[in-house]
């Protein structure tokens, strides 16, 4: 078994105690002495205790003792404690309330609320009950009492109503106001930007994206190189079987990997010519070699006989439809590589088909382009996929800064009411599937489950087109349109490029900077996977190649619980504690955590505060956890 080193999370001793590297202590709050919190506790016996694990201090323990310290105290004195609940960053008003909805009924039993934490979170607990809300902390910051105006502001507000106010001080302070603009602007303010990013799904961020590079850039078709290399593996699933070997002569859509596994996706030739060899090669997206067909291009471009159109929407049945779309070798393009045939089997109860037209990736204009200049055939594709599906309904969703798109896929749809294009706010990752859903639908995937769970099937722009392709010509999925972008890249561009064309070759043909101050990614700026050797192939899930100026490795400091990779996680998992559980080995908290249903988005290494390499942590925890169950 794969074992994590401390040397490879790259984690930083902790210096706390070091004389010469002192640090500030942040601790935000305090636990009162037992007699303060019985008298604050007086005439209520059920206590139900909701604690914070506390914020900007350093994570050194999986959980902060005060909780305990609270139902000693209650024990001690003879009082019941009805339940507690320990919560990462209690101000997260989001995350808070959906995790005390879940045991409402318990807190609600009770005769009071104590809450363990900062003015700020116990706030947050008292919006969520009428039940008696009671602090049991004080606020501290380096020896000295703090407070936030706006906190204090409905505490007082609260003790008022509950007619409290002589109990906590004998005078109201008068609040001052040092800000020009006034503290209901900014209280305002900040709940604004706290709505924007949680509009449509929670978390999220707002990458550079830097699309003008190619935007405005028609798709160009690149040539087929005298040779190219074509994995027998580029989909979710078993690997094909090469069908064909050395000497064999082959064209253009000739089935060269076929697979009897139920999950798997046929793999075609994608220029006509001579097999010279069926090999393990370095694969663009494994960590291991895969069987590769070796083909040198004879520059014919001669079809295969069994690439021949498959009928047209209103000819071709729903079984044909997905059996076209099996033939051809059709895939998620969106970077899933999920064979399509598979999803649009499904025996699950299916309303929506969902076209994922937001390509939020920075640098990335592939689907951008095929909705601009061929419409008709994306909209097509869409409505062979409702079919196959037996639904009425599909959406194309396109995020708010592709206008012209937005305009031209409403041009080409009008007057047919089962097609609706939605316009989305810009956000990353808005085109990963469980975001997409909730945001237009407003349904959530379950954790652990699919869209299919939620009556939905999500497509590529990309793999509508492919579809269209496989039925209205009959070619499998043998090129696919990618953008070639970045300060690297000298001729940067759109182009419709062969599948199994090597990296070194467009590098060539584009004029990539490949020096040592450069990084190259197959697929997104941020989701991408940086390649070391070029001599890998395109292959059906490949989005973009791009290449940029690499980013001061800094060196990672420890973690100080700022929370901001919990506002930030799409997924609502708790990243700084995934890091924290790596560190340790504790693979059993890893998975109860959640770390399997992380998406790999990179949200929270793009804001981390201690620059941690939280991605690739969670890829190798990932691998470990699933060779453990083997």
């Amino acid at each position: 078994m794969e074992r994590i080193r401390k040397s490879d999370l790259n984690l930083t001793r902790n210096t706390k105690n070091t004389p010469s590297m002192q640090k500030t202590d942040y601790t935000k709050y305090k636990l009162k002495n037992k007699e303060e919190i019985l008298e604050i506790l007086s005439g209520h016996e059920r206590i139900y205790i909701v604690s914070c694990n506390k914020c900007f201090n350093e994570l050194t323990v999986d959980v902060e003792p005060e909780t305990a310290e609270m139902n000693k105290v209650l024990n001690e004195s003879g009082k019941t404690t009805v339940g507690f609940m320990r919560l990462d960053f209690l101000c997260n008003k989001y995350l808070t309330e959906k995790s005390l909805n879940e045991v409402r009924h318990d807190i609600e039993n009770a005769d009071a609320v104590a809450v363990i934490s900062c003015g700020i979170g116990v706030q947050t607990v008292a919006e969520q009950f009428n039940i008696p809300v009671l602090t049991v902390c004080d606020s501290l910051f380096q020896g000295g009492y703090h407070g936030i105006t706006l906190s204090w502001e409905n505490i007082y507000n609260r003790l008022d109503v509950q007619k409290r106010k002589n109990v906590f001080l004998d005078q109201e302070p008068k609040l001052r106001n040092y800000n020009k603009a006034g503290t209901d602007f900014t209280d305002a303010f900040v709940k604004s930007i706290q709505a924007k990013r949680n509009e449509g799904f929670y978390g999220g961020i707002y990458p550079e994206e830097r699309k003008e590079l190619t935007s405005q850039k028609p798709i160009e078709r690149i040539t087929a190189p005298d040779m190219v290399y074509i994995p027998l593996l580029q989909h979710a699933g078993a690997t094909c079987e090469p069908v064909v070997k050395a000497g064999d002569k082959v064209k253009v859509g000739q089935k060269i990997g076929d697979s009897k596994a139920a999950v798997s996706a046929f793999v075609h030739s994608s220029v006509s010519g001579e097999v010279i060899a069926v090999e393990q090669r370095i694969h663009p997206l494994l960590p291991f070699h895969v069987n590769t067909v070796v083909i040198k291009n004879n520059k014919q471009d001669e079809q295969d006989l069994s690439v021949c159109a498959k009928g047209t929407l209103s000819s071709i049945t729903k079984e044909n439809i997905i059996s076209a779309i099996k033939e051809a070798g059709v895939v998620g393009m969106g970077g899933a590589q999920f064979p399509t045939h598979i999803k649009l089997s499904s025996s699950k109860p299916i309303d929506t088909v969902l076209l994922n037209g937001c390509e939020c990736e920075p640098l990335l204009n592939a689907d951008y382009r095929l909705m601009l200049e061929r419409p008709e055939t994306v909209i097509t594709g869409l409505k062979l996929l409702m079919k196959a599906s037996d639904v009425a309904k599909g959406i194309i969703a396109v995020e708010d800064n592709k206008p012209d798109a937005i305009e031209i896929l409403k041009a080409k749809s009008a007057g047919d009411s089962s097609i609706e294009i939605v316009t989305v706010k810009t956000k990353y990752p808005e085109g990963a599937e469980r975001m997409l859903i909730k945001r237009v639908l407003g349904r959530e995937v379950p954790l652990g489950g699919l869209p299919l769970d939620v009556g939905v099937i999500v497509n590529n722009i990309s793999t509508a087109q492919a579809v269209y392709e496989a039925v209205y010509s009959g070619m499998p999925l043998v090129k696919r349109v990618l953008t070639v972008a970045g300060n690297g890249v000298t001729l940067q561009g759109n182009y419709e490029v062969p599948v199994g064309m090597l990296v070194s070759d467009i590098i060539k043909i584009c004029g990539i900077v490949i020096s040592g101050n450069f990084e190259l990614k197959m697929g997104g700026a941020i989701m991408g996977f940086t390649q070391n050797n070029y001599d890998v192939p395109v292959i059906k899930g490949t989005s973009g190649i791009v290449v940029f100026q690499k980013k001061d490795d800094l060196t990672e400091e420890p973690c100080i619980k700022c929370g901001r990779c919990v506002n930030v996680c799409p997924m609502e998992l708790k990243p700084h504690k995934l890091v924290f559980y790596a560190k340790a080995e504790n693979w059993d908290k890893m998975e109860k955590t959640g770390v399997m249903n992380c998406i790999e988005c990179g949200c929270c290494e793009d804001i981390c505060s201690s620059k941690s390499h939280m991605v690739s942590i969670f890829k190798k925890s990932k691998k470990i956890i699933r060779e453990r169950k083997k």
